[in-house]
């Protein structure tokens, strides 16, 4: 903003001061703008990551189920080989995974922002959903032993997936943020490591997906 003073008037007077509101410059212009689509982004895989995060827990409680229930037992006794068991079991839950990554993809087509979900950005979340099921199901059956019974199942899988993905992620947040100032090499080891944990991976895609869509949302709208 800029003060303007009017002149003042011969033999005395009152001095009346105005204020213009200077328009915003380009660069601050494509810096809000940024700054928005990297929170909106961020928000929208956090969301979508917590949609998809507690679905496992089902397979874990399933399994804790047949455990208990002497299930796996039998059907040893009936010929089926432990590899075969786990095979089954994986194909089922991956089968169920792409159902439901295939509905997701429908409903966020249907309620966000078309350039997101359409085309070849609407492929590569499907793809990421589809992915994260394929990495996060192998970790509920190892944690599944060191379940006593299947009524914890689903509380000790929130416990050890919830807790560290809001820590984790929020520590991706800031270091991927263009609100510090670090190198690009510090971001990326960081962001690298904090990717290892497999939600933080598939929200850190999901995200990178909502802002590409978000540029390309924005291009065409100039």
């Amino acid at each position: 903003a800029r003060p303007l003073r009017a002149p003042p008037r011969r033999g005395g007077g009152v001095i009346e001061p105005s204020v213009q509101v200077l328009p915003k410059t380009d660069a601050e212009e494509a810096k809000a703008s940024a700054t928005a689509a990297y929170i909106a982004s961020n928000v929208g895989a956090l969301m979508v990551t917590l949609a998809f995060l507690g679905v496992p827990s089902q397979s874990m409680l399933v399994i804790v189920e047949e455990r208990d229930n002497d299930v796996k037992h039998m059907l040893h006794l009936m010929g089926v080989k432990v590899a075969e068991y786990w095979l089954c079991t994986y194909t089922f839950d991956l089968i169920r995974w792409v159902v439901m990554a295939s509905l997701g993809t429908v409903v966020l087509t249907l309620v966000g922002a078309p350039t997101m979900w359409r085309g070849e950005m609407g492929l590569a979340g499907w793809l990421l959903m589809c992915l994260f099921g394929v990495a996060l199901h192998p970790l509920a059956y190892l944690l599944h032993f060191a379940v006593s019974e299947a009524k914890v199942a689903q509380p000790f899988w929130s416990t050890l997936t919830l807790v560290p993905f809001f820590v984790l992620f929020t520590i991706y947040f800031i270091f991927a943020s263009p609100f510090i100032d670090v190198s690009q090499g510090v971001r990326d080891a960081v962001s690298y490591l904090l990717m290892l944990f497999p939600p933080v991976a598939f929200a850190a895609g999901i995200q990178r997906v909502g802002e590409s869509g978000a540029d390309i949302d924005l291009a065409g709208r100039l």
